[in-house]
């Protein structure tokens, strides 16, 4: 007994050290990729880095990189959130209703709007960790509501004024590097810190590797889905902010197709499908390449229609990439 547990001890840690050296290789092909994307459209796209154009990317980035934090918390432990979009559509219009019908102070508004993403992800966590339905019927059941609840709101309204500590996300440094980018950054660190410091990080880890296992280590299953749902609406609750912050009409808000978006930087960043897999570092490079590709078809005249097309062929691409990848560790 003994021998096979040090037999296991030691498969268990060869298999963690081969993990931990692929996915800082994917780390390094999310580098390449970017640098080729950029040397592409340095050569065919003049416009492409003007002081304009950088600062959409960085903005874009922003926007899609907090979301796809959010997303790859709950790729982790095994789940998935198509209710992104909507929850920063909807909480986008609650936090400029607060400010403007309501009459709410800024901060009030700011943590409404927060406390509105946390909560929509609580619920959405519930209904899947107490009741086992699947998570993707289950949040897109809450993007269709959502979604349909902010387009009856925004109906009623048709432009909207903010105060000026909204504004400061959309404010610039050195004209290209906007407040957003830096929020973004804040949280990528902070969200790397958890996952790899805390207690609970480790147990997000150990639901999407193995379940059962998790269950007879002890670890309460339920709250830890639903504290990754929680983590994903907070996060798509102040990504919401951030076209909130710049635009003046609530039709502009609308941010849909941007959980495809999101799935497809936290797949291309190394997560696995199955759960247990995966890095914000690598999430957030990943979302950097998906806004560069975005950007270049834009500047190219490509409609919005063939790139959701490219999007969707990439997510196809990187999920049989990512399931030749870590055929072993499911093994």
């Amino acid at each position: 007994m003994d021998i096979e547990h040090a037999q296991s001890g030691k498969e268990s840690k060869l298999k963690r050290l081969t993990i931990g050296r692929l996915q800082k290789s994917i780390l390094i092909e999310n580098l390449i990729e970017i640098l080729i994307l950029g040397a592409l459209f340095y050569i065919f796209i003049k416009k492409f880095y003007t002081s304009d154009n950088i600062n959409l990317i960085f903005k874009s980035l922003s926007y899609l990189g907090i979301m796809a934090i959010g997303e790859c918390m709950v790729f982790l432990a095994g789940g998935i959130d198509l209710s992104i979009s909507s929850i920063c559509l909807f909480s986008g219009i609650v936090s400029n209703i607060a400010l403007t019908k309501w009459h709410f102070n800024s901060i009030s508004a700011f943590f409404i709007t927060l406390s509105l993403g946390i909560f929509i992800g609580f619920i959405n966590g519930f209904i899947i960790a107490r009741l086992e339905l699947p998570s993707f019927l289950v949040t897109l059941g809450s993007f269709c509501i959502l979604r349909g609840g902010a387009y009856g709101i925004t109906s009623q309204i048709s432009s909207y004024s903010h105060p000026q500590i909204f504004k400061l996300l959309s404010q610039n440094f050195f004209d290209v590097i906007p407040f957003s980018l830096l929020l973004l950054f804040l949280i990528a660190i902070i969200m790397a810190v958890f996952l790899r410091q805390t207690v609970f990080g480790r147990w997000i880890h150990a639901v999407g590797c193995n379940e059962e296992a998790a269950k007879v280590s002890g670890i309460n299953i339920r709250e830890i889905k639903i504290l990754t749902y929680g983590i994903s609406g907070l996060l798509s609750s102040i990504a919401g902010l951030i076209p909130t912050s710049s635009l003046n009409t609530t039709q502009s808000l609308d941010s849909f197709g941007i959980e495809y978006d999101a799935i497809i930087a936290v797949i291309i960043g190394g997560a696995s499908i199955y759960g247990g897999l995966g890095s914000v570092t690598g999430t957030v490079m990943s979302a950097l390449v998906i806004t560069m590709i975005r950007n270049g078809l834009s500047l190219l005249h490509y409609s919005n229609y063939w790139q959701l097309a490219i999007i969707g062929s990439l997510i196809l691409l990187y999920l049989a990439v990512n399931k030749f990848r870590y055929r072993s560790f499911y093994e």
